[in-house]
């Protein structure tokens, strides 16, 4: 059976998490099928398993809320 990529988009910090996680957790069940019961040959797998992972984020947005808080609550200064 051949998987098809995946792609997701958040749009929110709690979206990215979310995200993230269910990547962490499809490579782990791809892994728990490649090497079942075995942590050992598990850990060794992985080291070794092709997978392809992008990810692009642009934290401008974040940075900004960061920067207005802060310039609120010190009167402007930076």
């Amino acid at each position: 059976m051949t998987e098809q990529p995946h792609s997701w988009t958040a749009n929110t910090a709690q979206e990215a998490l979310d995200i993230l996680d269910a990547a962490r957790k499809l490579i782990e069940a791809g892994m728990l099928s490649l090497a079942p019961g075995d942590g050992a040959a598990r850990w060794k797998a992985q080291q070794t398993a092709p997978l392809h992972l992008t990810i692009t984020m642009d934290e401008t947005p974040l940075g900004q809320l960061v920067a207005d808080r802060h310039a609120s609550r010190h009167g402007g200064a930076l």
